[in-house]
């Protein structure tokens, strides 16, 4: 797919997302925050890309708080590349930068995974050579853990506008099992104080994806399928409401004749189930808010899919419980239920910009406009 370039700072579509689903999201963590007493500042994960609108419309907000010395040091973004990571740190100085790709990073095996983390830089290993390819790997390892380092994060910020399955991967597909790394991360203590760690009550999670791809391969189209089944299955009420949203209750056909609203159900289960096998669970009050709009590129349309989900921890904690209990808490299993019910029920929010009133549209580029003189005014600071 050959995609058309996109006008990231002043586009309609992706900042109504922003403004309607990402910030009141990052608002209600942030208030979760400040309601439990202290002065701790939200920490925040994203890949923000060179314009750092998300990071920006947040300081605007007065969501995130930088710290004394004016730095966004409570942020931790991703970039592919050193040049888009020097150009975002002029926007949001002080941010923590990472480089590379997120996934072959997050995947990448380490047997000290579960070790204290070494501050100083590794040192070549002694039964290999001292050349550039061994280097290299040892930098991308000390800069993994160094990243790991980071978390927990109150809110993940997935937009990696990719598809979470691509062909001739292996089931779940490398995506979701960063995905997954990255959900057990998220257990390990905020902090210690007086011996006695402190640990994340949930967090914010927002996931970005494209539908498809139209040739997903037959085992991913098994693995959604299933979870719908076992969705259906598990809830007899859950029938009639995939017959009233899909026209029709077998799962099989939606796949053959509907695929966008085919993945629009299943995929979602996948993260919940991902989030379920590390000690997580959706909150069922808010469940899986999507939102959906349609790109241009030389070979036809392509829809983004916006996830956004309040994550709970598990209580007690897995470590915690006896070793002849469920996998999951009833608690955990009766918010699954529900959240799937949901998603069975209620409908995406289509983001069309001719179906935006001007209201609208003015308030998105007031928005636009204080995040690009917030990002003037830091640039201009640093010369």
């Amino acid at each position: 797919m050959v995609i058309v370039a996109i006008d990231y700072e002043n586009d309609l579509l992706k900042h109504y997302v922003r403004m309607n689903g990402w910030l009141p999201a990052c608002r209600k963590r942030r208030d979760a925050i400040r309601a439990k007493g202290g002065p701790r500042r939200l920490r925040y994960f994203t890949f923000c890309a060179r314009y750092a609108m998300d990071v920006l419309m947040l300081d605007v907000a007065k969501i995130l708080t930088r710290s004394e010395s004016d730095k966004f040091d409570s942020v931790v973004f991703f970039d592919r590349d050193r040049e888009s990571v020097l150009a975002t740190k002029k926007r949001i100085p002080g941010a923590i930068p990472f480089t590379g790709n997120f996934v072959q990073l997050m995947l990448r095996e380490d047997p000290e995974e579960d070790a204290v983390l070494e501050e100083a830089p590794l040192d070549a290993p002694e039964d290999k050579l001292d050349e550039a390819s061994v280097r290299e790997t040892q930098r991308e390892m000390d800069e993994r853990r160094e990243f790991m380092k980071q978390f927990p994060f109150d809110v993940v910020n997935l937009d990696l506008e990719e598809f979470a399955f691509k062909p001739k991967e292996e089931l779940p597909g490398k995506v979701v099992q960063a995905f997954r790394k990255l959900c057990a991360w998220q257990t390990k203590p905020l902090y210690s104080r007086k011996g006695k760690p402190s640990y994340l009550e949930g967090f914010s999670l927002m996931f970005t994806t494209q539908i498809g791809p139209s040739g997903m391969s037959a085992p991913f189209k098994e693995m959604l399928s299933a979870y719908l089944r076992s969705n259906v299955q598990g809830d007899k009420d859950l029938m009639p409401l995939l017959a009233n949203r899909a026209s029709t209750d077998d799962i099989d056909a939606i796949r053959d004749n509907n695929f966008d609203l085919f993945f629009k159900l299943g995929m979602p289960k996948v993260l919940v189930q991902a989030l379920l096998s590390e000690d997580w669970y959706v909150e069922s009050a808010g469940g899986v808010q999507i939102f959906q709009f349609e790109r241009p590129s030389k070979d036809g349309p392509y829809q983004m899919l916006h996830l956004i989900m309040d994550v709970v921890r598990q209580q007690p904690h897995k470590d915690k419980r006896p070793p002849n209990n469920p996998a999951t808490t009833d608690e955990a299993s009766q918010a699954y239920r529900e959240v799937a019910r949901r998603l069975f029920q209620e409908s995406e929010i289509m983001v069309k910009e001719d179906s935006m009133t001007e209201d609208v549209k003015r308030e998105i580029r007031a928005s636009l406009a204080k995040i690009d003189a917030r990002a003037k005014k830091y640039m201009d600071a640093a010369f």
